[in-house]
């Protein structure tokens, strides 16, 4: 893998979850960033303030860069693809995203980076889950917990 491409990665999940974490005293008390720029109005707002100096706390590197699930010259039209990178939500403590590389849903535990779980789609993901209700979504639904539902 391109090492550029894995560093803008793992500085964007990284930048991602850093609303989430405060690096003195582990996860913040914070609402959940629960869908695709935070909510239904994709504001990529939130209310929370962050408290500097903020310090890099750990990465996530894919095995396999994002990539569109149908690549060109599949649309008619050259769109912005949703799936050129790993969008992220948040939800009690884990941060989720999908991937059309390799048909997954993954939990990554915002405290220490640890990979929680990964579900198989059996299909690509596309686009960010949502979270609701204990539960992180994408065309199916996964809980918390990494049990199908």
């Amino acid at each position: 893998m391109n090492r550029s491409l894995s560093l803008s990665i793992a500085l964007c999940l990284a930048a991602a979850l850093l609303l989430f974490v405060n690096p003195f005293h582990g996860v913040l008390l914070a609402g959940d960033w629960p869908t695709f720029r935070n909510d239904n109005q994709r504001s990529g707002a939130t209310v929370e303030s962050l408290k500097p100096p903020l310090e890099l706390q750990w990465t996530w590197i894919s095995d396999h860069p994002p990539r569109p699930a149908w690549p060109a010259p599949s649309e008619e039209l050259p769109r912005s693809h949703a799936d050129n990178a790993f969008h992220a939500i948040v939800g009690n403590g884990l941060a989720f995203f999908g991937s059309s590389v390799d048909d997954r849903v993954t939990a990554i535990e915002c405290a220490t980076g640890a990979v929680r779980w990964a579900f198989d789609t059996d299909g690509p993901v596309r686009f960010a889950p949502a979270f609701s209700d204990g539960s992180a979504s994408s065309d199916g639904s996964a809980s918390s917990d990494g049990s199908a539902s």
